[in-house]
């Protein structure tokens, strides 16, 4: 299951969180409350990860940075220097990406997202399930900073929190708890069309290094992989292709961009042009998956395959829609910089065999390998 993320909030009667790049309040019990929520773990061995903007990073004063504890991530892409163990992003999705990733996944127990309100707004609307706790401050107070709107949560009870009204400084304030589905949940209600993946990975799961691939070409693979991205049994039908911005751009080879039946969508949000070969340009690979559930293409398209990069993969993989993963494995240690996310120890994927595709082990000039498949299990 896709993880949850908690949004920490301290948000006053108009919805205010902040004043020129502070907390308009001071409440030392609450903030007691925020280090407590923030570091508590069921498990000794792990910590809970803060997510925050750097405004909201340098608005804690030097001597308390980085929060102590946990592990501290920070969305900017200005930063030039930052305590040792602390990492940097440079997009939302990038920072969760970070404690998707080997080693922080095996030891972060809980993701919490702590502002500002442009990060809040990304989590919000992301595909991820969410969970807000909110401490409401009754009262109007001057700020220039303001919590988006989360209409689409439901207030829940938990019984973490003491529900009722505390009194601090001259303040009422009182905690609450909201909770959303994710947007995965929420699509799966209606029939959706699902996707698969394809990859080819070496032992540690890398894929690419500094852009290429980091094994000698392997023409069954290549042949493979072009078969396998383009075959329909219905010939007046398409089959989408969706591909990062990078990987679209290594894709040199005219016989891969131009084969008939295939639509091409990229995900990128640095073209100002839709590129030759391309169908649309989309900004995320939620919004690629929108396009393809959305007439005219929902009508046209038989199959849909999602091939890289990195970032993409991961939210792939995450996806309910996701219907198999077809793996050539490469048995053979390369050095990479660009990783297939684990997810055969999941529980979620199980290993099957396609009657159309040869899975004996295979050598092609001196490298072995397999093709695999696995599909998502029901439910």
């Amino acid at each position: 299951m896709p993880p949850v993320l908690n949004l920490v909030i301290a948000m006053c009667n108009n919805n205010g969180i902040g004043i020129s790049g502070k907390l308009p309040w001071k409440l030392k019990n609450e903030m007691a409350h925020f280090k407590k929520l923030t570091s508590a773990t069921t498990d000794p061995d792990k910590m809970n990860a803060l997510i925050m903007g750097r405004k909201t990073w340098q608005s804690i004063p030097e001597k308390f940075r980085p929060l102590p504890n946990r592990v501290n991530v920070v969305i900017s892409s200005s930063l030039s220097t930052v305590p040792n163990g602390v990492y940097v992003a440079k997009s939302f999705e990038d920072a969760v990406s970070i404690l998707f990733r080997k080693p922080l996944s095996d030891s972060v127990e809980r993701i919490f997202i702590i502002g500002g309100a442009s990060v809040y707004e990304a989590a919000i609307g992301s595909s991820y399930s969410c969970r807000i706790y909110l401490t409401r401050i009754l009262a109007d107070i001057k700020c220039d900073t303001f919590m988006p709107t989360f209409s689409d949560f439901k207030q829940v009870e938990s019984s973490e929190l003491d529900s009722a009204v505390q009194k601090e400084d001259g303040y009422e304030y009182k905690y609450e708890v909201y909770e959303k589905l994710s947007k995965e949940v929420m699509v799966d209600t209606n029939p959706q069309r699902t996707f698969n993946v394809c990859v080819a990975v070496e032992q540690n799961f890398g894929f690419s290094y500094e852009g290429t691939l980091p094994w000698p070409i392997i023409k069954k693979d290549f042949k493979h992989y072009l078969w396998l991205t383009s075959r329909r049994h219905n010939q007046t039908k398409k089959v989408v292709n969706i591909k990062g911005r990078a990987t679209y751009e290594d894709s040199k080879d005219l016989v891969e961009l131009c084969r008939p039946g295939v639509t091409n969508i990229v995900v990128s949000s640095k073209y100002k042009i839709c590129p030759e070969y391309v169908y649309e340009v989309v900004p995320s690979f939620e919004a690629a998956l929108s396009l393809i559930q959305t007439p005219p293409l929902a009508d046209q398209v038989e199959s849909v395959w999602v091939m890289g990069g990195q970032h993409i993969y991961e939210e792939a993989v995450q996806s309910r829609l996701c219907h198999r993963i077809y793996l050539t494995q490469i048995f053979k240690k390369y050095k990479c910089d660009r990783f297939f996310p684990e997810f055969r120890s999941s529980g979620r994927f199980v290993k099957v065999s396609d009657p159309e595709i040869d899975d004996s082990i295979q050598e092609e000039n001196g490298i072995k390998f397999q093709f695999q498949v696995y599909e998502r299990m029901q439910g």
